[in-house]
């Protein structure tokens, strides 16, 4: 699924087919969101699913980072 898409997600087929978003379900976002740009507005895009979730779900979410490792110096 494209994250970017967050209506088309919550409306495919095989997603209404198989989830009863009424009731409480996990939506776990695992190493996908440093491969969104900013530009596409991966805040909004979660904040889109996030809303789509019945009370009592949990999201795990997990985001790459450079913080604490020192890169390279460029040349």
């Amino acid at each position: 699924a494209d994250l970017r898409r967050p209506k088309e997600i919550l409306a495919h087929p095989e997603i209404t087919g198989l989830l009863d978003l009424d009731r409480p379900v996990a939506l776990l976002l695992v190493a996908v969101l440093h491969f969104v740009e900013d530009a596409d507005d991966p805040r909004a895009a979660v904040a889109e699913l996030r809303e789509s979730l019945a009370p009592g779900s949990l999201i795990v979410l997990t985001h790459a980072s450079y913080e604490g490792i020192p890169l390279p110096k460029e040349e």
